[in-house]
Parts: C-alpha cells; sequence; structure tokens
C-alpha cells in the first residue's frame, strides 16, 4: 500500500498523480487545495518514455522522449487538477448527474493542455504532444482500458487521440504511431482542443445532459482509426 492513497483518501485501485481535494464543488466553490505527489509523476516519467518507445516508430520515439520530464508530467498535472472545477458549480454537477463523468477527465486535460499552450511556445507544444501520445498508449492497453475504474481515463484519451489525429498531428502507420514535427508545433491541435472544452464548459453552463452525451458518443466510440489505435497497442 503506497501513501498516496492513504493521503488522497481515495481508493487504491490505482496510484494519483493529483488530486482535487475536497472534490465536492459546493465547497471549492468557496476554495479547495491540489494534492500532488511527485513520486508518482518521477515513476512515470520512465514509463512514458518506455511506451513511447514500444508504439511509436524509432524516429518518433527517439525525438520526443527527451521532452517527457518530472517537469512536463507535474505541468500536466497541476493543469488538469487546476481545470477540473472549471466551468462547473453545484447546481450544473446535480442536473448533469452521472453523466458529468462522461467528460470530466477528458475537460480536465484537455482545458489543461491549452492553458499551457497559451501560456508557452513550440518547444512546450512538442512536450504536451510527447506526453500525450504516451498517455494513450498507456490507456489504451487492455489492461487498463477494460478497467471500469480507469473508465473516465479512457474516454480522455479517446478524445485526445481523436483531436489529434483530425488535426493531423498523429497517424498510425504499419511500423507505429508516428507524429508530425511541423504540426506538433503548431496551432492545429489546440485550436481543436480549445473548440472541444469549450463545448463541454457550454453544455455545463446551460445544464445540457444531452450535449454532454452527444459529444462522448462523437469522441469516444471504439471505432474506425481508434479501433486501430486500440489494436496497434494491443498487438502481440
Amino acid at each position: 500500500v503506497f501513501y498516496t492513497g492513504i493521503w488522497a483518501g481515495v481508493c487504491l485501485n490505482f496510484r494519483y498523480a493529483g488530486q482535487v481535494l475536497p472534490n465536492r464543488q459546493d465547497i471549492l466553490a468557496e476554495g479547495g487545495k491540489i494534492f500532488m505527489d511527485k513520486d508518482t509523476s518521477d515513476n512515470q516519467t520512465g514509463v512514458y518514455q518506455k511506451l513511447l518507445g514500444e508504439h511509436c516508430v524509432s524516429e518518433t520515439a527517439e525525438w520526443l522522449k527527451p521532452y517527457v520530464t518530472l517537469d512536463t508530467m507535474i505541468a500536466a498535472t497541476v493543469t488538469h487538477e487546476c481545470f477540473h472545477p472549471a466551468g462547473r458549480t453545484k447546481e450544473s454537477d446535480e442536473t448533469i448527474g452521472g453523466a458529468m463523468k462522461l467528460l470530466e477527465e477528458a475537460k480536465a486535460t484537455m482545458g489543461g493542455l491549452w492553458v499551457q499552450y497559451k501560456a508557452g511556445g513550440p518547444e512546450e507544444r512538442i512536450a504536451m504532444v510527447a506526453r500525450t501520445v504516451a498517455r494513450f498508449c498507456r490507456f489504451f492497453h487492455y489492461t487498463t482500458f477494460n478497467n471500469p475504474t480507469a473508465a473516465p481515463y479512457a474516454r480522455e484519451n479517446m478524445v485526445a487521440y481523436n483531436l489529434m489525429h483530425e488535426a493531423g498531428v498523429v497517424k498510425l502507420t504499419d511500423s507505429g504511431f508516428v507524429v508530425d514535427k511541423k504540426l506538433a508545433a503548431s496551432d492545429a491541435w489546440f485550436d481543436k482542443i480549445e473548440d472541444f472544452t469549450e463545448d463541454v464548459i457550454l453544455a455545463y453552463k446551460h445544464h445540457d445532459k444531452n450535449k454532454i452525451e452527444a459529444l462522448a458518443k462523437r469522441y469516444c466510440s471504439k471505432e474506425g482509426f481508434v479501433l486501430s489505435a486500440i489494436d496497434w497497442v494491443n498487438r502481440k
């Protein structure tokens, strides 16, 4: 048993790198804290670099690995957790109910990436691409993809892959994932991230449960190029 679970007060199904505390919107409206576990981020750095090597073509893997560092991992966790309360109120949580779980992790990650994009430059954009590619490889593996506890994160990464693929940033070849160097440093992916994040937040604002479900159906379907990516990560 690792101390993270005890400190964070959550289940021990997997190890958290960060957590908004308390995870209740009525209290967070007044204030809260973000629990961070540096050790988890440090451990994941090597794991994510390994995933890039296993599932990307060699040129892409060697290019992206140096961008996956403890600092970039922590930055991603901080912005993700800070973005969880964005666009939410006690009333929106109550009205949307269980449907909020469909895209909340995706909203937090995409919103956090958008904030980093606005604050950074081309090098930071490549770092965000590198971590995201490794992350969807992690959550597309069946040991994680089929874990009910990890389902919100699996959907998060289906959204991420959908947006990256639509922007032309990443594609799957017979030898693995390839990242377009020019597009990775461009606005292409981040413009799509902004549109997705805005759609989710507006659905929260208008208490539109149907919109959330429609967005989830669009971005989280296990078919087409998403299914091909999942099959590749789980190839024998």
